[in-house]
Formats: C-alpha cells, sequence, structure tokens
C-alpha cells in the first residue's frame, strides 16, 4: 500500500499531465461557466468579503468574476492573497493597476494593500484553487500546504472550491492537516460537501 504522500504526489502528476492537454479555448469556456455560478452565489450571500486568486496558466481563471463582482456587487470587497513568506495574507483589491505581475510563487500578486482581519471570517467567502478535488470537498492542492494551513485560520468562512470538470475525480487521499471546502464548483455541476 502506497503512503497518502505518494497517492498524493502520484495524483498530481496524473492531473497536471490533462491540465497540460486542455485547449485555452475549453478552459477559458469552462472558467466563464463557474464564474457565472460563483457570481450569482457570491451576489446572493450576506457575507460581505470574497477573497479570490490570480490563476496560474492550469487554473480556472477568476478574472470574468472579478469584473462582475467589481461591477455588479461593489459593497463587496475582494480581496487576493498576498504570500508573506510560508502564509497567505489576504490583501484588499480594488483595481487591476494593483497587481504586481510576478510574485515570490510566480503568482500575481496585488501590491501592498490593506489586509483582511481573519477575526471576521464569518464574514468572508474563500474561493479556494486546486489541482484536484472530490464530491466531499477534499482538495489537493499543491503540495505546499498554504491554502491548508490558511483555511485552518478561517474555519467559519464560506470555502468554495473551482475546478475544470476533468479535476474533479472520485476520491481525494487525505491527511489530518488537509481542509476540506465546503463546496466544489465545477461546470458541469456544484458538490455540497
Amino acid at each position: 500500500m502506497c503512503s497518502i504522500s505518494n497517492q498524493k504526489k502520484v495524483l498530481r502528476s496524473q492531473v497536471r499531465t490533462t491540465l497540460r492537454s486542455l485547449p485555452a479555448h475549453y478552459k477559458a469556456s469552462q472558467s466563464n461557466v463557474v464564474c457565472q455560478q460563483l457570481s450569482a452565489d457570491i451576489a446572493h450571500s450576506a457575507r460581505t468579503s470574497v477573497m479570490l486568486y490570480m490563476a496560474l496558466p492550469d487554473e480556472l481563471s477568476l478574472d470574468s468574476l472579478i469584473s462582475s463582482l467589481q461591477s455588479s456587487c461593489p459593497q463587496k470587497k475582494i480581496y487576493l492573497p498576498v504570500m508573506h513568506g510560508q502564509d497567505i495574507v489576504p490583501h484588499l483589491f480594488t483595481s487591476r493597476s494593483d497587481i504586481v505581475v510576478e510574485s515570490q510563487y510566480g503568482i500575481a500578486e496585488p501590491r501592498y494593500t490593506p489586509t483582511f482581519d481573519i477575526s471576521c471570517a464569518s464574514d468572508l467567502i474563500v474561493v479556494v484553487p486546486g489541482l484536484a478535488f472530490d464530491a466531499c470537498g477534499h482538495r489537493l492542492g499543491r503540495g505546499k500546504g498554504f491554502y491548508d494551513h490558511f483555511l485552518a485560520q478561517v474555519p467559519t468562512a464560506l470555502t468554495l472550491g473551482v475546478c475544470f470538470d476533468c479535476q474533479l475525480v472520485p476520491s481525494i487521499p487525505i491527511d489530518a492537516f488537509d481542509y476540506p471546502v465546503s463546496r466544489v464548483y465545477c461546470p458541469q455541476l456544484i458538490h455540497s460537501a
């Protein structure tokens, strides 16, 4: 029997291979479907803060969601994750001109802006990327544990995983420190964990 760590490593490799084969137009259309689903749900939520992310090339893009929320829900504060050492810190996003193209991990991040007070996590929605998800909300990240660590700090936040259809798998091997999401959004359907 393989260790959980080895099972995760194999699954990461399989998913990355699949993601590399996805055409750009397919990723764009699937991203738009998920962003429409998310936009409607976030707009109807009483929570007033949402942490999104700037996508890596193999991640579901939230660009249309950011634009939609800025125009249709100006009362909602949008935050983006900024890496401070090994920690994710949500920074306020106000415009694309705030974005630094390359950060320490090659992820687009806002320049220094006000941060989110994590003691207000019950008012926060966190949209979480991942390499794979299962219907129970278990998430396979990139292997560093950044989101697991952050989500453990905001246990009352509503956590929404997003992925392409091909990233929804039957099960994810999990460790005690892995933090599941509340719901998983993919183009074909929404799974409530």
